[in-house]
């Protein structure tokens, strides 16, 4: 079974995903679910790992290792890399970027003059 939906997948075969999904699914899921606690996160998390197996499939290699160790570590590298990214973004939401004033034009002068850069401001 698991050799057929290899086979299926690289053959770009959408019934490799159909038993992807279905076969190890919850596994995924249960990967998934203690990284990410909001369920909608979980299942965007979910596409994801499908869409990235379906891409890196050929990157699998049985003499390394086994399909579920494979399987476990792109599902987790996936749900840790998507929790960052929604962290930084409520990171930027709450603390918006703001720009730097820019050093009065006379401050330039006078440091390019003396062969130095601006000093920034606090």
């Amino acid at each position: 079974m698991e050799q057929d939906m290899i086979r299926r997948l690289r053959d770009r075969d959408e019934a490799g995903m159909a038993d992807l999904l279905l076969h190890f699914g919850p596994l995924m899921r249960y990967i998934i679910a203690p990284i990410l606690p909001n369920p909608q996160d979980r299942e965007d998390c979910l596409s994801e790992v499908t869409l990235r197996i379906w891409e890196k499939i050929d990157q699998f290699d049985p003499r390394r290792g086994s399909w579920n160790a494979w399987l476990t570590a792109i599902t987790r590298n996936t749900a840790l890399n998507h929790r960052r990214a929604a962290q930084a973004t409520a990171v930027q939401r709450f603390f918006p970027k703001t720009p730097r004033p820019r050093p009065s034009p006379r401050k330039r002068r006078c440091c390019k003059k003396n062969g130095r850069r601006p000093c920034k401001p606090l």
